[in-house]
This record gives C-alpha cells, structure tokens and sequence, in this order.
C-alpha cells in the first residue's frame, strides 16, 4: 500500500466542535480533581529531567490484536517478535514521561472483511465494532491495539486512529487503537515503517490532541498544551527547518509525535503534552503513577 503522507482518522474526529467539546470534558473533570495541572507540569519536569528516568514508570498493560487475511507478510500477518518490536519503539518513545508499556497478549484472527473493511466510519465503522467486541481485553487502563489492512471505505490510507479517554465511559467497546499492519518496524509503508504510528496514536489514547490545527487556521482550538507553539498545519516529510507557520507563535514542532511528519524525524514530547497525559489517564482511565515517580 502506497501511503504518501500521515493520515490519522476520522476527519470529523478534528472539528473544532469536537476538540473543543473535549476539552471541556478534560477542563470540568479536573476542576473536581484532587491535583491540579500545575501539579501534573511539575511532575512532568521532574520525571523529563530525572538521570533515572524508568524505575517509577508505570506500566500499561497492552493486548494486540493481529487481523489477517493471509499467513504471510503482504497479508497482515505478523510474528510476535515484531509486535515487541513495535513496543519496545513505543516504550523508546515515551521514555522519561513516566509511562511504559508491557506487552501482555496477542491474539491473531483471520477474518478477510475485518482486515480490508475496517473504519473509523460508518459504514466501516461496524466492521471495526465487531471486532473490538470480539477481541477487546480489559477495562479503561488496558491498551488494545488492532492491526489491520485500512484498504477501503473510510479506512483507505489510513495509518491509524484511536479513541480518547473522554470517551470511554460513553463507549467502552470501542475504546483502543487501530494501525496499519505495515506501519511496524520494517514494514511496507515507505516513511512511516519505523512503528512510531503506534506512538503517535497512543498519544490520543493518552488524551493528546494533534499539536497543528486540522482546521489550517492559526485561531481557534490547538492543543491546549502551553509549551507547543500554534502550527497552522501538518508537518510533511522531514523538513530540516521548521517552518513558522503562525508567525509570533514559534516554530512548527516538527519532530513532535503528534505531528505529522515522517517518523525519522518524530522524537519528542513536551512537557506539557506529559503533564496533560497523566493528568487525562489518571482521571479517565485510573492510570496512577507511583507517587514516588521522580
């Protein structure tokens, strides 16, 4: 499957009626929350700057899910050994955050209309929620990944897609994350083959929004993280300069992981995208760091 630029599904995930709503929801839960963001922030600086950066992370429990529509490669089919693969990249990513993943099960299904069919839409979208509802493992703090082939309907040229921790009271069944079965380490997606889709659809999973605005206005909802200047648009391909795509805001972040740039050049989170992660797991999904996490 030729894929020529990031594409992270669906698009009326990215109005700005539905950033703004979840934001709301992340604004009212907090105002009821024993710790405040400022308190999250510090933690993040503190865990970012740490020279011992894993001995308090916490650990998240992963299922993945492996669809298939043939026994080889080019079919979906991926050995375990590249599933860890893709998880030990993840960890790497979200080294000093405080946040870890462990692999815990893998399930691999063969089922034709699942790998091709499913979306982040109807009527894809069914396709999608039959399968979670067969194979999804857990509550809120467990991790699903779903690799699939993203070749029709509102799936095609898809790289992946997630839910959020907002929306997992209202629909628990779909909670988790889907990627393309060829953006894994070594796979067939041409720049985006080095398993940081994972990473960057994860983030959402964490409660991280895109650091550009899906609107390509430098107005309106961003982010809501302070430390991420106001990007106009997604990074393509790997500029060595960052463009200033919102003058007086400060550079693109072009090498962040919620970005969308190629994954040779995503290799970072700010701070403030830390502290908004831990802060959304820890109200939505019961995900709590050791407090001595330092």
């Amino acid at each position: 499957m030729g894929i020529s630029s990031r594409k992270c599904g669906p698009t009326s995930q990215w109005t700005d009626e539905n950033v703004e709503r979840g934001e709301a929801l992340f604004q009212g839960k907090l105002s009821t929350h024993t710790k405040t963001l400022d308190q999250y922030r510090s933690k993040a600086a503190s865990l970012l700057n740490s020279t011992n950066n894993t001995a308090s992370d916490g650990k998240i429990d992963v299922y993945w899910h492996v669809i298939y529509e043939s026994k080889n490669e080019a079919g979906g089919y991926l050995t375990d050994e590249k599933i860890q693969e893709n998880v030990d990249v993840m960890n790497q990513g979200y080294k000093g955050t405080g946040i870890q993943f462990e692999l815990m099960g893998v399930t691999k299904t063969k089922n034709d209309k699942w790998f091709n069919r499913v979306g982040p839409e109807e009527p894809e979208l069914a396709y999608a929620t039959a399968m979670k509802k067969r194979l999804r493992v857990g509550g809120p703090e467990v991790l699903n990944v779903y690799t699939v082939g993203f070749k029709t309907g509102s799936g095609e040229g898809l790289l992946g897609y997630a839910t959020f921790p907002m929306d997992y009271d209202t629909a628990p069944q779909d909670d988790g994350v889907v990627i393309a079965y060829n953006s894994v380490p070594g796979g067939s997606a041409t720049k985006f083959d080095q398993g940081k889709t994972l990473t960057h659809e994860v983030g959402h999973w964490l409660g991280l929004f895109h650091v550009f605005s899906d609107q390509g206005v430098c107005t309106g909802p961003q982010d809501y993280v302070n430390d991420t200047p106001d990007q106009k648009s997604p990074t393509s391909g790997c500029p060595t300069v960052a463009a200033d795509s919102c003058p007086g805001a400060g550079v693109d972040s072009i090498h962040n992981f919620m970005d969308y740039s190629y994954d040779e050049c995503l290799t970072e989170f700010t701070p403030g995208q830390v502290a908004r992660a831990l802060a959304t797991i820890e109200m939505y999904r019961g995900i709590v760091l050791p407090e001595d996490a330092h």
